[in-house]
């Protein structure tokens, strides 16, 4: 009976090793005992961060977390105009999240059965920049530590409408050569409702997320002209960033037009092809799009430019997401811009306080390419 009790723990020991490894699991001790957990478990990530106000933020995570602390903090690197002192031997990261410097005061919930939480804090301020610090558990004891930036909530958002594109870098010439100048690709834009640039995105399908440009955290004012050039390259390149508008002195800069200047001298939007969105990254929405494209095409070029389309066609910004239904960019050239006509009547229509639409939808019928060398930039048409 003996042998037979020795024999029978080995064949169950055999067995469960077999199993063990045929089978893998994880297991937690748990006040109950122990909690197998299956091998098909994955453990929760994050699937949405959301800024709702300048006084409360969102994270929706996949599965059920325990939340083991949060941290608001002003983001404080990266800023090369600003010198950190630190009263302590920590590294300024580490300092931020911890909470030792720069941070805001903030509280908790959690909801829908632990995959929904609410932080609540005190008000940010217009386009700063924060960061969210945390570390989440699930229910096997894992723990998700994340940092999540952030820009300070913008009631605010202005009506910002695309006006003129230009797709390729023009040819200098001799004059040019010499002074250093160049005639870059430019975005002008139509401010259609006054408010705070903050939060506000350029993307485009062709250039990749990577490359989106973020406004500054600017006041416009309706009726007013900007353009975005993306390509700093060649003298006269400065933001206007405050109310001095003769700042910028480069080709297609005008004094009655804010300029803003990008960071790189790289090609950017696709030359006659392209999906492009103007977005308030703190909630989404699209406030305006651009699709032009070159003839022949059946489908867009790049799968973001699909997505992109798709996105705008949710939002009711594009009446389609095919190619189809894109302005016609067959004739963009280094000299031909593509620009957006009925802009002029809008304008007049906010000098007479009249109301308009809280959103334009894009219409091919509304693009033509200029017929002039040189567009329209600083023109309304």
């Amino acid at each position: 009976m003996k042998r037979f009790a020795v024999w029978f723990v080995q064949v169950a020991g055999l067995v469960c090793i077999i199993m063990f490894s045929v089978f893998p699991v994880s297991c937690r001790v748990t006040p109950e005992g122990i909690q197998i957990i299956g091998a098909d478990y994955t453990c929760p990530v994050i699937d949405d961060f959301r800024v709702v106000s300048d006084t409360e933020l969102e994270l929706a995570f996949s599965d059920s977390v325990k939340v083991n602390g949060l941290v608001v903090s002003e983001k404080l690197l990266g800023n090369e105009k600003m010198e950190f002192i630190s009263e302590t031997d920590l590294n300024p990261q580490l300092e931020d999240a911890a909470g030792l410097s720069g941070r805001l005061v903030a509280d908790y919930s959690v909801e829908d059965k632990g995959r929904l939480v609410r932080i609540s804090m005190e008000a940010t301020q217009v386009g700063k920049e924060y960061i969210l610090y945390g570390e989440t558990e699930d229910k096997t004891g894992s723990t998700l530590t994340f940092a999540l930036p952030f820009i300070g909530y913008n009631s605010r958002v202005p009506l910002l409408l695309f006006s003129e594109i230009r797709t390729q870098l023009k040819t200098q010439n001799n004059a040019e050569k010499a002074a250093g100048v160049y005639k870059s690709e430019l975005i002008e834009f139509f401010v259609a409702k006054s408010g705070n640039l903050a939060g506000l995105a350029v993307k485009s399908g062709y250039d990749g997320e990577a490359r989106d440009f973020y406004f500054p955290p600017i006041e416009v004012e309706a009726g007013q002209i900007i353009v975005l050039h993306p390509r700093l390259r060649g003298a006269g390149t400065v933001s206007e960033l405050g109310d001095d508008l003769t700042l910028s002195t480069a080709p297609y800069s005008y004094d009655h037009c804010r300029d803003l200047w990008g960071t790189e001298d790289k090609a950017h939007y696709g030359d006659k092809t392209d999906v492009l969105l103007l977005v308030n990254t703190c909630d989404g929405k699209i406030l305006d799009g651009l699709m032009y494209a070159e003839d022949g095409l059946e489908e867009w070029k790049k799968p973001l430019q699909q997505d992109y389309a798709q996105l705008a066609l949710t939002q009711g910004i594009f009446p389609s997401a095919k190619i189809s239904s894109a302005a016609k960019g067959q004739k963009l050239t280094a000299s031909l811009s593509l620009y957006r006509t009925g802009l002029l009547e809008l304008s007049e229509k906010i000098l007479r306080n009249e109301e308009i639409p809280e959103t334009i939808p894009f219409s091919a019928d509304n693009w033509s390419i200029s017929p002039v060398s040189d567009g329209f930039v600083g023109i309304l048409k």
